[in-house]
């Protein structure tokens, strides 16, 4: 199959962090599969389960690092963690309308945007301070 990834891990995208990077890297694999799926002509079926499966998994990350970043005195915690809210209502608001608007190859840019503006840029602004706390751990 030509192109069966829709992102492809690079190893700079890694923070230093084994439990994110780990994380981060189940999110790339999560919409790669969406695209999978897609390129196969099956999203229409399969993109509501993995909407979903997506929604849980980014409130479970969303969560370690939200208290990572507590724990780590970080800031700008607070605008962070109203960040990710903000992706989460997104997501279910595309969950809601995913059924009127089948638009898989959309759902796949938007996601890959938020990776790559959120992750790369936003979550790289509080590795130093975790990173600092997990070496005195």
């Amino acid at each position: 199959m030509k192109e069966s990834l829709f992102i492809i891990w690079q190893e700079e995208d890694a923070m230093g962090i084994p439990l994110i990077d780990e994380q981060h890297r189940g999110i790339v694999s999560m919409i790669n599969t969406l695209y999978y799926f897609m390129k196969r002509g099956d999203a229409e079926r399969e993109q509501q389960r993995m909407l979903e499966m997506l929604e849980h998994f980014f409130a479970v990350h969303f969560i370690v690092e939200e208290e990572l970043m507590e724990a780590a005195g970080y800031e700008e915690s607070e605008s962070h963690a109203a960040e990710h809210e903000r992706f989460l209502e997104e997501l279910r608001q595309l969950r809601a309308s995913i059924e009127q608007v089948n638009e898989p190859l959309q759902l796949l840019k938007s996601l890959k945007s938020w990776w790559l503006d959120h992750i790369k840029v936003e979550d790289a602004k509080y590795v130093p301070a975790v990173r600092k706390l997990m070496e005195n751990v």
